[in-house]
């Protein structure tokens, strides 16, 4: 009689693949003496939701980098595109009839949470028949108790084969390599070399979600702190300010890292002394003759950009610098960053709290994006209005960049009541 071919199936979301994976699949190999192991990413997990965990083929591409150098690469462990080809939600009771045939004995690898969780699985009991379950330990503070107890219930209840694999757990999960490379931790250690460089290189990981954006808030805080002291809490409410213009506006992922990274950056020197503003001056060409209210935004700009390269590009960089004064033709991130300076809520400043009121009852008589913002628009020229007629009575220098933007808003506001009247008179 032939003998069975013993096929492994391992899959996963992946996001991204790391070391603790290759580890695992090599050791599922060896451990059951399997003939071939298909590894297999999911398109969409039914189970949990993936937040900047890179596209399916980005994923694919990586375990393919993953295992590139592998002795048993493209000999006995395949990178299979069944499930992310399918594109829809991926189910592994129909993975598992996809690789089953009757020569084959099918062993389907889960981590102890997905072992834990098998009951719960779409058509689970037809998994069991499927496939043996080989349940792999994740962490060292897995409760092996509960896992024996589950292995038992599978058999018992409903006759299912379960091995428990012996390899020690590989204690690093996915999760927790997004949030270091969200903060520009070194996670290198954590990866093989060339998903590293494909993750740099295509700049993946880098803090677009909320829970990275967190952790990112966390590190940068904790280094503004000797910086700006007590000014921290209200950095900390133009950032919730910028949150919440962001999804008014519906801002892309990139254009909130953008906004809330400058929003915790914005005001890196406003404490420091005009003395060590000058050295910054110096050290990068910036007009030291800027009045000093305003020249925090010139020098945060180049300063914020020294202490977190990895963190400022030029759209940070730009909207830092123009945060004070305004600049013409400001980006929407520009534009959002300058309005929740000037009306954060813990701003009771009369003038503060007159815009605010102004953009928020505004905002909800608008009916279209379009609409939100000229209200925008007519809001920053009425700050830099305020802000002049303040500057005048004071006889204090405007800013050129001020008079500027104002201007250029107010032009482009020109331009759209001449083509409403335009229509209007067409009617």
């Amino acid at each position: 009689m032939k003998e069975r071919i013993k096929i492994g199936i391992y899959g996963g979301t992946f996001a991204p693949v790391h070391s603790g994976h290759v580890k695992t699949a090599l050791a599922f190999i060896d451990e059951l003496s399997l003939d071939k192991l298909y590894v297999v990413p999911t398109f969409l997990p039914p189970h949990k939701t993936i937040k900047d965990g890179g596209t399916p083929q980005e994923r694919l591409e990586m375990l393919n980098l993953a295992f590139e150098d592998c002795e048993q690469y493209n000999k006995k462990l395949f990178v299979s595109d069944y499930e992310v080809k399918k594109e829809v939600k991926s189910y592994s009771v129909y993975t598992l009839e996809h690789f089953s045939k009757e020569s084959q004995d099918l062993y389907l690898l889960c981590g102890t949470d997905m072992f834990l969780s098998l009951e719960t699985w779409k058509d689970f009991k037809r998994i069991f028949s499927l496939a043996t379950i080989v349940c792999a330990r994740r962490s060292l503070y897995d409760d092996v108790d509960e896992i024996l107890r589950k292995k038992q219930r599978y058999e018992e209840l409903y006759s299912a084969k379960v091995i428990l694999m012996e390899a020690d757990p590989i204690d690093i999960s996915s999760s927790d390599i997004r949030k270091k490379l969200a903060v520009a931790d070194d996670a290198l250690a954590f990866l093989p070399e060339k998903v590293y460089s494909y993750i740099k290189e295509n700049g993946l990981y880098c803090g677009n979600d909320i829970e990275s954006i967190d952790a990112i808030w966390e590190e940068i805080k904790e280094k503004l702190l000797p910086l700006i002291g007590g000014r921290t809490v209200h950095v900390a409410s133009v950032l919730e300010e910028c949150k919440s213009l962001s999804e008014l506006f519906e801002l892309s992922d990139g254009e909130k890292r953008d906004l809330y990274i400058a929003a915790m950056l914005h005001d890196i020197t406003k404490c420091m002394y005009s003395d060590k503003q000058l050295v910054i001056c110096k050290k990068y060409g910036i007009d030291s003759n800027i009045s000093f209210p305003v020249l925090h935004s010139y020098t945060g700009a180049y300063k914020a950009r020294e202490m977190f390269p990895q963190y400022v590009n030029d759209a940070v960089f730009s909207a830092i610098m123009c945060h004070t004064t305004g600049k013409s033709d400001m980006t929407i991130v520009e534009k959002l960053l300058y309005l929740a300076d000037y009306i954060e809520a813990k701003r009771t400043f009369p003038d503060c709290v007159k815009l605010r009121r102004f953009f928020y009852s505004g905002i909800k008589k608008c009916q279209n994006k379009e609409m939100m913002l000229a209200h925008l628009d007519r809001t920053l020229v009425l700050s830099f209005d305020m802000t002049i007629k303040v500057l005048l009575d004071n006889h204090v220098i405007i800013d050129n960049e001020t008079v500027a933007s104002r201007n250029s808003i107010l032009q482009k506001l020109s331009g759209v009541k001449t083509a409403e009247s335009g229509e209007n008179n067409g009617k």
